[in-house]
């Protein structure tokens, strides 16, 4: 795949192949950072309008496929997370420029009786956000975790064709994180050394997680934390202070972690009560010398029994009419799921369920 680009300073054109003709990408800079992205026909017809859109890439297919339009926002839309991405192929069936749907993800939706659940998938609510690097199949994206290490989890795409006009992003294999060792982050507190060596297990890079086991004890406290390696980027501490406390020479740090195992529709909910026995290490730092865990009961542990539960408070109480027919994005939030109309976080919300004691909230209209 090739690809060809067109930067965000001053005024900019990119010709683009489509089949036996070639478009004109034109990026103009104004003031503060903003552009304006056009493409047009060589008759000069305006087929793609993209307000804000400060530069392009071009995957071009060879003419087994039109090309794909990789727009990234300007610079208004850009800032220390990452910039905005928009994604358009050309239809020659409706002779016009269309949307590529953002990477998708699994959402749920009402059978049309109201009996049954239903898996679907919606593009990602917030399209495509982060740090995006075309490569040979299509692009890799990172996102920051905004977590003690300011881990970058990347993700791989590929373009597809589905039977659709527009076809899809598609994942090629798990995420993957950086940094992967150890770059001397100071912990001058138990608390956060422990939150260290949790976000080092759930991301399972062992470099990172050593420096913070005493020296003899790696083996014992790694396999200790085991079930948090399923977590991946999910890991949620405490929402509340950990509990510190001392004991002799050591300090006992105690709290709630959660996360979810597995992704999509088989994906579940888990928490843990968790607590670490820590010794003071080097440079004014600790060390966890060990770790236990108890698994804390989740009667609603999935998304799919979330759903189950707020569908029967609408129908025991009768306080929102009928079950909504759109899409509905279910998400953790912390102990707890939040049920939404539409695009995922971003979308209406329509009620929250307790994963512990089940209780539902349903949002009023």
């Amino acid at each position: 795949m090739a690809t060809a680009s067109a930067p965000s300073v001053g005024r900019q054109t990119l010709s683009i192949p489509v089949g036996d003709v070639r478009d004109t990408l034109t990026i103009v800079s104004g003031r503060g950072g903003s552009a304006l992205l056009t493409v047009k026909s060589p008759a000069g017809a305006l087929l793609l309008r993209v307000p804000h859109g400060g530069q392009a890439l071009v995957a071009d297919f060879g003419g087994s496929h039109a090309p794909v339009l990789v727009v990234r926002g300007d610079d208004t839309e850009c800032g220390s997370g990452g910039c905005t991405y928009e994604t358009f192929t050309f239809d020659p069936v409706s002779n016009r420029v269309i949307p590529v749907p953002a990477p998708a993800v699994t959402a749920y939706r009402f059978g049309a009786s109201g009996s049954g659940i239903i898996t679907t998938s919606i593009p990602e609510p917030g399209g495509i956000f982060g740090f995006l690097t075309p490569n040979a199949h299509g692009f890799a994206l990172s996102t920051r975790l905004y977590d003690l290490y300011q881990h970058l989890a990347t993700t791989e795409y590929a373009y597809a064709e589905n039977g659709t006009p527009a076809g899809a992003w598609t994942a090629v294999g798990p995420p993957s994180y950086s940094p992967t060792a150890w770059e001397g982050v100071p912990f001058t507190s138990a608390a956060t050394a422990v939150e260290g060596l949790l976000q080092a297990r759930s991301l399972n890079l062992p470099l990172q997680g050593e420096p913070l086991i005493v020296p003899g004890e790696t083996a014992t406290v790694w396999n200790a934390l085991a079930p948090l390696a399923r977590w991946g980027d999910t890991f949620t501490p405490d929402s509340d202070a950990p509990t510190t406390s001392q004991s002799g020479t050591n300090t006992v740090v105690a709290e709630e972690v959660s996360g979810v195992a597995a992704s999509g529709s088989a994906s579940v909910l888990q928490a843990f009560q968790l607590s670490a026995v820590l010794s003071a290490g080097p440079n004014g730092g600790f060390r966890v010398e060990s770790v236990t865990l108890a698994p804390v009961p989740l009667p609603i542990d999935s998304a799919v029994l979330a759903l189950q539960a707020a569908r029967r408070a609408v129908r025991d109480h009768a306080v929102k009419g009928p079950l909504p027919t759109a899409t509905l994005a279910v998400f953790p939030v912390g102990l707890s799921w939040q049920i939404v109309e539409g695009g995922g976080p971003n979308g209406t919300p329509w009620a929250s369920v307790d994963a512990i004691d089940g209780q539902v909230k349903l949002t009023a209209t």
